[in-house]
């Protein structure tokens, strides 16, 4: 073999190939700390409420219910229904949609704004502890 040809094949070894970049649109997201409207941060507390209220229900049931957590069905009588709709499939407040999985041994959930575009949500489970998320972008 060439010296030469040595060279080239370990240039082409050691470099590795180009991937592609992958660059998503530039979202307005609605909910970035310090910059919320005044409406936006309104809906967000509403949307922290219902977190809230939905893990205090939850609490409820599994004490008088030997530990199992209510479905979504179960807790729509132990929530105020003026202030949050858990029928399945409406959103639990305007521009927020809920997902609640129920297990065995506990549940989670979370609370989507469907008018951000960034994907802003608040996830919690049995624990009681309540996360803000945003998909990585």
């Amino acid at each position: 073999m060439f010296p030469g040809a040595l060279l080239l094949i370990m240039t082409f070894v050691a470099v590795p190939a180009r991937l592609p970049v992958f660059v998503q649109p530039a979202a307005q997201c609605l909910h970035t700390p310090g910059q919320e409207t005044p409406a936006e941060r309104q809906r967000n507390v509403g949307a922290l409420s219902a977190t809230r209220t939905i893990n205090t229900a939850e609490a409820a049931y599994a004490a008088s219910n030997n530990g199992r957590y209510a479905t979504r069905e179960q807790l729509a009588g132990l929530v105020d229904a003026s202030r949050f709709n858990l029928q399945e499939g409406a959103e639990i407040l305007p521009g927020f949609k809920l997902t609640l999985d129920v297990g065995d041994k506990g549940y989670w959930f979370e609370i989507v704004d469907t008018t951000d575009q960034c994907g802003y949500r608040f996830i919690s489970n049995q624990q009681g502890l309540i996360f803000t998320a945003y998909p990585i972008r």
